[in-house]
């Protein structure tokens, strides 16, 4: 796995404006010292989402999400803590290297070595006799020796196991090997997985091939497309096709073209269509959706003309519309593929067909029928448009798309809001029952919060109180694992710390959001003093009673035993009249 050395994450994290990152999507108000707003994570209408620039940290009151910058991104940008200080290091110019666990370096390369020259083998093989009759078929379906070449394309052979005898011999081990996902493994032994198939490299973003697609050469192979599974190099969720070589343009213009297959997006490249992407064998998700929010605002929709591929449109329409963005339907003519309509009707027709894109609610309503159905399909039909449609989070943009339903379907505007807003009450129902679900009970014991009120005074500000405290208290007094190791940190670290970098001791979610809540919840009290000797007293209570209900536990051992108890009963004895001293003490 990527390490990132701790001097660089620290480093980056220094570097990034937190308050900057966070404004870029989310409306700030000051408050005192710190900035509110409605939380990016769930549905509210009161801001309750805290940045604290001085601690450069966040967190939200409603839903409990926190942490400091890098877990922001990996939150909202659903990008893994290595993505995320690469993103911010690339943002503030800083070059983020890897390092840490050599032997997992290694492993990562010969992984990449593995495919590299896997690559060369497949391309080798479609430029010898082999796979002529691969080369009859791409020309046959119009492709150049340039895009051949410029996209590596190439040929898995027929035998079983020609890769892996070519990889053995080569020296690359059977970890690689299983880890590579480019071999399958039986009950019979491991044999190549791709064979007989036209190969499309997929290279991620740095242009290096981290996994393949290959096209069946056998019309008797009813698996017609497959890709490699996942992998430590490869995420299918993450990964566009030719993205390596688009993202520049798409950037530029803000707006890419999405097609679902190879030859689709070679045959649109081909013609000097550059904005454009392809799935990558694998179904439209959401974090396909946070990749695109990165390079464009606007989506055109240019999937298969069958049912099928119609439907996959729609879904993926309404997926890029709540994550924010402008989706449009190029619709391919029925039973024809991108690449067939491209070569059927000519590279530059198609570019005047792109122009026309058909916003998703126009392109659903069309398809479906709408306007021709029975008032009772109607009414299922709206729900299911609106309930699309309430999962908008900008409300402009929400009512908009309403108001668009209403006038195609004709309709009053006024029943589709109506139905939106039962959609969002439904919705934020089962988010407070799942947040009722999940609602933490930490620190509700007495003993619980005088350990809580002890880590607040210790975080502080104040360089006297923080010594105080470490006068008075020892880390024995500390039972909570959270709270513990708080401490533990804020005892060694007396004078310099910083809070966004205390979040990062803590690896879990859970963990974090409750670190953050401590850290942006800290305040001075008038009274150190009796504040300190009240937690400490409970702390001690606390103690003493454990001490007592375990001397009880042993006296029923010995009962039953018939052993003498008198040494434990005055042991008990002794307890009660020192928690009674401490009881007076705090009263």
């Amino acid at each position: 796995m990527n390490q990132i050395s701790q001097d660089i994450i620290e480093q980056v994290r220094q570097a990034a404006n937190i308050l900057d990152i966070i404004s870029g999507v989310v409306n700030l108000k000051k408050r005192g010292q710190n900035y509110f707003g409605i939380c990016p994570f769930h549905d509210e209408k009161t801001p309750s989402f805290s940045v604290a620039p001085a601690k450069e940290i966040y967190h939200c009151f409603g839903c409990h999400a926190g942490g400091n910058v890098f877990h922001f991104l990996m939150e909202y940008e659903k990008m893994t803590f290595v993505e995320a200080v690469q993103s911010l290091g690339s943002r503030y110019g800083i070059e983020v290297k890897f390092s840490g666990n050599i032997q997992n370096q290694e492993e990562l390369q010969r992984l990449r070595d593995l495919h590299t020259s896997t690559s060369n083998f497949y391309r080798n093989l479609l430029s010898s006799t082999e796979g002529k009759q691969v080369v009859v078929y791409l020309k046959k379906r119009g492709l150049s020796e340039k895009i051949i070449k410029e996209f590596q394309l190439g040929f898995a052979p027929g035998e079983w196991d020609r890769l892996l005898k070519l990889s053995r011999e080569n020296g690359v081990s059977g970890n690689i090997l299983d880890k590579s996902g480019l071999f399958t493994k039986t009950e019979k032994g491991v044999f190549d997985r791709f064979r007989n198939r036209l190969m499309f490299p997929i290279h991620n973003s740095g242009g290096q091939v981290i996994a393949f697609g290959g096209r069946t050469m056998d019309s008797k192979d009813p698996a017609k497309y497959m890709n490699s599974p996942e992998t430590v190099l490869y995420s299918k969720s993450r990964v566009f096709y030719g993205l390596d070589k688009t993202q520049k343009v798409i950037r530029q213009e803000k707006t890419a073209i999405l097609v679902e297959g190879y030859m689709d997006f070679l045959q649109l490249y081909q013609g000097g269509i550059k904005n454009i992407i392809a799935v990558a064998g694998t179904a439209f998700t959401e974090n396909h959706v946070y990749q695109m929010k990165k390079l464009a605002q606007k989506v055109l929709l240019m999937y298969d003309g069958d049912s099928a591929g119609k439907n996959a449109a729609v879904r993926a329409g309404y997926m890029l519309m709540k994550g924010g963005m402008e989706p449009f339907i190029v619709p391919v003519p029925d039973g024809l593929d991108p690449d067939d309509w491209i070569r059927q009707e000519g590279v530059e027709n198609i570019k005047e067909k792109l122009n026309l894109g058909i916003p998703i609610i126009n392109f659903h309503i069309h398809q479906s029928k709408g306007k021709n159905m029975s008032p009772a399909e109607k009414s299922n039909f709206l729900r299911e448009v609106v309930k699309e449609v309430a999962g908008i989070q900008d409300r402009i943009f929400r009512n908009e798309m309403l108001r668009l339903v209403s006038d195609e379907m004709k309709v009053n505007e006024r029943d589709l809001l109506i139905i939106a807003e039962k959609e969002n009450k439904k919705e934020k129902k089962w988010k407070v029952k799942k947040h009722e679900k999940n609602k933490r009970k930490e620190f509700s014991s007495r003993n619980e919060k005088a350990q809580l009120e002890l880590v607040k005074l210790l975080a502080g500000e104040s360089l006297d109180v923080r010594q105080q405290v470490r006068n008075s208290v020892k880390i024995e007094y500390f039972t909570s694992p959270i709270l513990k190791k708080l401490a533990q940190f804020f005892f060694s670290n007396y004078e310099d710390f910083n809070y966004s970098s205390v979040i990062q001791l803590f690896e879990s979610k859970e963990e974090r959001e409750v670190v953050a809540e401590i850290l942006l919840s800290l305040y001075q009290t008038d009274e150190v003093d009796r504040t300190i000797q009240d937690c400490v007293n409970s702390l001690k209570v606390g103690s003493v009673k454990r001490s007592i209900d375990e001397a009880r536990i042993r006296l029923r051992e010995k009962e039953r035993e018939g052993s003498d108890v008198s040494g434990i009963l005055f042991e008990i004895s002794e307890l009660r009249k020192k928690l009674e001293s401490l009881s007076i003490g705090s009263g």
